[in-house]
C-alpha cells in the first residue's frame, strides 16, 4: 500500500451558468401528494394580465339555487355557538 492515490479535476461540462432544470415545473404532485402550480407554467403561454376576461356570472337557474348570504347577527350568532 505504498502507492499513493492520484485524482485529477475535470473540467465542469456546463456552458453557462443557468440552471435549465430548475426553471421548469414538475409535472407531478411532488413529496406526499401536495398540489403544485405546473398548471400555470405553459410552455406555449405567457401570463397577460390585460387579456383577463371579465368575471364569472352564473346562469340565472344556478344563482337561484345558491343559499342567501347569512346577516351580520346571524354570523354572530353561529360564532357563540364555537365559543
Amino acid at each position: 500500500m505504498s502507492e499513493e492515490q492520484e485524482f485529477k479535476i475535470q473540467p465542469h461540462p456546463a456552458t453557462d451558468n443557468i440552471d435549465r432544470d430548475s426553471r421548469q415545473a414538475e409535472p407531478t404532485a411532488g413529496l406526499g401528494g401536495a398540489p403544485n402550480l405546473s398548471h400555470l407554467h405553459d410552455q406555449g403561454q405567457k401570463a397577460n394580465p390585460f387579456q383577463a376576461k371579465g368575471p364569472h356570472v352564473p346562469a340565472k337557474e344556478l344563482a337561484e339555487g345558491l343559499e342567501k348570504p347569512k346577516t351580520r347577527e346571524e354570523l354572530q350568532e353561529e360564532k357563540k355557538k364555537f365559543e
